[in-house]
């Protein structure tokens, strides 16, 4: 069977690692804005301690592709467990304590989920969709973002560029 080079070139490009998004805020530091978090009390990012790297992973609690993303960032928690993971919504509180319980998060105390109530975020990352993954420095400084399901290993290898 004979296949086309373009053919050929996308599933050897498939081989060697996905794409960052380009959002013109890479080296930037994360902005100030307000997330309303699960206890019903609001997180500012100004209060988010550095020291740390973080990433943002912005979701939707009916999403199957999320789902995906969660689960096996969870199964190679190992490798995050020393990142900051701040999963945000934009759906109705309800919705997304739900999420939390029926994922057991709970287990995870470098997991907060909250709802961005402005859509600062996304705007400011210019999301195109879901799932979305904006990875940020020790010092919140953004390093690199990613759409759609990224593997926990381009994650962890993205947080370490400067840590």
């Amino acid at each position: 069977m004979r296949y086309s080079p373009l053919i050929l070139l996308l599933i050897f490009s498939a081989c060697f690692g996905k794409k960052p998004e380009t959002t013109g805020n890479e080296g930037k530091t994360l902005p100030e804005f307000s997330l309303l978090m699960l206890d019903s009390t609001y997180l500012n990012t100004k209060n988010i301690k550095t020291g740390k790297p973080s990433v943002f992973f912005i979701f939707s609690a009916y999403c199957p592709h999320c789902k995906s993303q969660l689960l096996s960032m969870l199964d190679n928690m190992d490798k995050l467990n020393e990142t900051q993971i701040y999963m945000i919504a934009q759906e109705p509180l309800s919705a997304i304590r739900e999420y939390y319980k029926n994922a057991n998060l709970v287990k995870f105390p470098n997991i907060k989920m909250g709802i961005d109530t402005s859509g600062f975020l996304g705007e400011y990352m210019h999301v195109k969709g879901i799932p979305y993954l904006a990875l940020f420095d020790k010092e919140k400084k953004l390093l690199k973002a990613y759409l759609g399901p990224t593997k926990t290993s381009i994650i962890k290898d993205g947080l370490s560029l400067n840590n």
